[in-house]
């Protein structure tokens, strides 16, 4: 599974993952979870026979792109920091398939090419083309994406 928040991180599509990854665990599966690190989190958990690794990433470490640290957001591009890190998970864990649900995906999709682990992505909301997962602009509904737009309602 990847995931950018995880617990003790919750909300619905959080509450969605740590569920179908739970769910998977009890019907005999294999389940590991790759997330973003946390302030106060460890590199590394494990939870129920379910393994939870909390991925550093290079934007997590320019602060000031975040108006609440503990829900620093993956960007819409690949991430150099998680990309290594799933690299290293990936050889570790051997995954018959990868799960995303929202913008980690951008940072496991240049190494698809090179494991060939069979991809699923579960949408939850407009998150692939919204910052903001809603898609309105200030107030009203977006006509899309644009970078500069969306850097600045990010």
């Amino acid at each position: 599974m990847l995931a950018q928040f995880y617990s003790p991180i919750i909300g619905g599509e959080e509450r969605h993952v740590q569920d179908l990854s739970l769910g998977l665990l009890n019907r005999g599966h294999d389940v590991a979870v790759a997330t973003l690190h946390i302030p106060g989190s460890t590199d590394f958990e494990l939870n129920n026979s379910l393994r939870i690794y909390h991925v550093k990433s290079t934007m997590q470490r320019n602060r000031w792109l975040y108006s609440q640290i503990e829900r620093s957001h993956a960007p819409p591009f690949p991430d150099p920091e998680v990309m290594l890190a799933l690299r290293r998970i990936i050889a570790r864990e051997q995954p018959q398939i990868i799960h995303a649900h929202n913008w980690i995906l951008y940072s496991f999709l240049p190494l698809k090419g090179l494991c060939g682990i069979p991809l699923v992505l579960s949408l939850h909301e407009y998150s692939l083309a919204c910052v903001q997962k809603r898609l309105m602009h200030f107030g009203v509904p977006c006509d899309g994406p644009n970078f500069a737009k969306c850097f600045y309602c990010g």
